[in-house]
């Protein structure tokens, strides 16, 4: 790979003199998340559907891969039999486990990990799995290089197969809003309360970030130890009565941000939110234990603004987009606005369908933006390609095109 289409890779770790033999030898990393039954039309439209698009995408292209990933999924009761009827994915037995260092690499594997019933934080569910069996016996036998942890609803891009963190740069955070500059000093202030044991400051000017993160195995262990950690304690200490009426509103900053906003202080999203907790614990994580982290909008990125070439983007997270998706189209069980009387895709009706739901709410998350490109896709006047916004409208075109074929297939 010459330095000058590395560097259009996104790849800047790898071109540097003396790293060519690091080129040569793609490194492994492993994607992991975890899918509920009730969120299986996640796995559907987004995170599986672009796993195979991605599988397809490695024989389309010319030059050699620099990682190497797989796919783990932890799923919950019924989502491992839906993975299973889906027959995308292999069930990571026992057996398969020991031979997983000798597997080739771009597989996807699901296993059954149960959920904690006394467990009251729902997003802890998208944690625990990482201190359970058998993501624990996959972390012991040393395979894989780096590790990312994503949502669902979330969409792999090509930037996977170009670039991971390395002992250096030790882990890489999406980019996205998580909070106001006075959350920083709350974050700051309860780490001081409730987690002495981390024996230094959490800093304050990191910054903003979202709670998909890609760790090298250097890191991996003691990551997953704080983020749980922290994640339970921010959420079962940060939020009580006194806390927030008494603790928080004491904060120079709190106090600075109550002034601007002209009203009290309350425990609500955007300041100090406990419905997020599992964010917080990722910050935390990330400033006590990475020693080298990077925000970077090549993750998450729900807003799809990033720029560069579609491969130095290596994730994005539709977590609002799915909703104003979802609710608008009912795409999930009803693809009929996308298909003509012979149930294929009819690209007029699909677009003038989108077209009915437009509104200022979604031109904020930027859906109008790609309804734009969804058209040119439709009418074949840009590259596939081209940048993340056209490859994710790509997604959800095949997927209606998918749809409309099954049920060509269910009428005949």
């Amino acid at each position: 790979i010459s330095p000058e289409l590395s560097l259009e890779l996104g790849n800047k770790n790898v071109v540097v003199a003396g790293q060519e033999k690091e080129i040569r030898k793609p490194r492994r990393v492993l994607v992991v998340s975890e899918l509920a039954y009730v969120k299986r039309w996640h796995w559907d439209v987004m995170l599986g559907n672009s796993w195979k698009r991605l599988q397809e995408y490695i024989n389309e292209i010319r030059v050699p891969i620099i990682v190497q990933p797989d796919l783990f999924i932890a799923c919950a009761e019924g989502a491992c039999d839906y993975l299973k009827q889906k027959s995308q994915c292999i069930n990571l037995t026992e057996s398969k486990l020991t031979r997983l260092r000798h597997t080739p690499p771009l597989q996807c594997y699901f296993a059954y990990v149960p959920e904690d019933k006394n467990v009251r934080y729902r997003f802890q569910h998208s944690l625990n799995f990482l201190k359970q069996e058998p993501f624990i016996s996959v972390l012991d036998l040393d395979v894989y290089d780096a590790f990312l942890r994503t949502d669902q609803d979330a969409v792999l891009l090509p930037g996977l197969l170009f670039s991971a963190p390395t002992s250096i740069s030790d882990g890489w955070i999406g980019a996205g809003f998580y909070g106001t500059q006075a959350t920083n000093h709350i974050i700051s202030k309860f780490t001081v309360d409730y987690m002495p044991w981390l024996k230094k400051p959490i800093p304050i000017d990191f910054p903003s970030m979202q709670s998909t993160f890609y760790v090298h195995k250097s890191k991996i262990k003691p990551f997953i130890d704080v983020l749980l950690n922290a994640t339970l304690t921010v959420y079962k200490y940060g939020f009580t009565k006194d806390y927030c009426n008494n603790v928080i509103t004491s904060i120079p900053a709190v106090q600075k941000f109550q002034k601007k906003l002209n009203k009290p202080i309350e425990c609500k999203w955007d300041l100090w939110h406990q419905g997020v907790a599992s964010l917080y614990g990722t910050r935390i994580a990330v400033l006590y234990v990475l020693n080298s982290p990077k925000v970077t909008d090549a993750l998450d990125d729900m807003h799809l603004s990033g720029k560069g070439p579609l491969h130095s983007h290596i994730q994005v997270h539709l977590l609002t987009a799915k909703h104003l998706i979802s609710q608008t189209f009912n795409w999930r069980s009803d693809p009929s606005g996308f298909c003509d009387e012979n149930k294929t895709l009819d690209k007029f009706k699909a677009v003038e369908t989108i077209k009915m739901h437009e509104n200022n709410k979604a031109d904020n998350f930027g859906f109008i933006r790609m309804l734009k490109q969804y058209e040119l896709v439709l009418n074949r006047k840009v590259r596939l390609n081209k940048d993340k916004r056209v490859y994710v409208t790509c997604l959800l075109v095949d997927y209606f095109r998918e749809r409309c074929v099954a049920n060509l297939r269910v009428k005949q």
